[in-house]
């Protein structure tokens, strides 16, 4: 999800698995992460979280975590958000 100015949230609902490379990038009203936490599995590639404004960067760390939790082995590309932001 690449420069979707108007996008606040992000969710996927039920057992969704992401066998690719996630990019959330450049997305300027974007501050919140949790609706990623339906995700069952998640493989491969890359996590790249970067330059969202206002989206706290504890949500980006948090969601590397989560899919590290789930088997992911890879190093997160986290960097350009919102490091004053505050998680719920």
């Amino acid at each position: 999800m690449n420069g979707l100015s108007a996008l606040t949230t992000i969710g996927v609902s039920g057992g969704v698995e992401s066998g690719g490379g996630m990019w959330i990038d450049g997305n300027a009203s974007l501050t919140s992460l949790a609706g990623l936490g339906s995700l069952t599995w998640y493989g491969r590639e890359f996590l790249n979280v970067t330059d969202n404004g206002a989206l706290p960067t504890c949500e980006a760390t948090s969601l590397a975590a989560f899919v590290t939790s789930l088997g992911w082995t890879g190093t997160p590309s986290i960097m350009g958000n919102n490091d004053a932001g505050v998680c719920p």
